[in-house]
């Protein structure tokens, strides 16, 4: 039985196909099936011409992450333009929302994207680290402007506890966990906009669902004294109070 010759390839374009490949391998099949021999089958090379391109398989895995983390800057990215002149905590809305529509369409992608280790990611994978980063660097951005004036500290953990909620509705979602706690599918569309809601409440102290305009006093509340003036006014009022009645 003869083998079947070899398929060639341009420069660049076998690491391309390889990364196509197991892409569509890894969206099918997930990450556990995926082996550099078998690409090699697939694409119709040698078993031997996948290395000249990547290490191992994590090398090979890391390219077909950084390839998700691209689409999923760009699915962002269109949300985030969709609704340009919309209000900061719509925005953040938006942004969830998209979020959860790439990883349902994507969940074996999403799975090796943010489930895989890549030990010493900004070493050993340089773009797939900025890539990821850049996508974390759009929902700061975001979440920047429902905190405005916070320390890029404050900002930074409290986009990671944003980023943690809606990652964490995305598992459930993907492992098909919410509808034994929700039933009804139209609560279960409902849960990222409420999980944004919470938020945003913690984040900002704030109701979302009221506008937010510089300046706004809310009714009833007595205004913030001066610092270091606080309850002179009320003890003052008070001896005034005093005097009359003793009078």
């Amino acid at each position: 039985m003869t083998r079947p010759a070899s398929r060639r390839y341009h420069h660049g374009e076998l690491r391309d196909a390889l990364v196509s490949a197991g892409a569509r391998v890894v969206a099918h099949r997930g990450v556990g099936v995926l082996s550099l021999r078998a690409l090699a089958r697939e694409t119709g090379v040698s078993p031997r011409a996948p290395y000249r391109h990547f290490a191992d398989k994590e090398a090979l895995l890391a390219a077909i992450a950084e390839q998700g983390f691209a689409r999923f800057g760009v699915a962002l990215a269109g949300a985030l333009d969709r609704h340009a002149g919309a209000p900061p905590d719509e925005r953040l809305r938006r942004l969830a929302a998209a979020y959860m529509e790439f990883s349902a369409e994507h969940a074996h992608l999403v799975e090796l994207m943010f489930g895989y280790a890549f030990p010493r990611r900004a070493r050993r994978h340089p773009s797939l680290h900025r890539l990821a980063l850049a996508t974390f660097a759009t929902l700061e951005a975001e979440v920047a402007r429902v905190i405005p004036g916070r320390s890029p500290r404050d900002r930074a953990l409290a986009a990671t506890a944003a980023w943690a909620l809606v990652h964490g509705l995305t598992d459930l979602v993907r492992k098909e966990q919410l509808q034994h706690v929700l039933p009804r599918a139209a609560d279960r569309r409902r849960l990222s906009r409420f999980a944004v809601d919470l938020f945003v409440r913690g984040a900002s102290g704030r109701d979302p669902d009221r506008p937010r305009r510089e300046g706004a006093v809310v009714r009833g509340a007595e205004p913030t004294p001066p610092p270091g003036r606080r309850g002179t006014r009320p003890r003052r009022a008070a001896r005034s109070r005093g005097v009359r009645r003793l009078g």
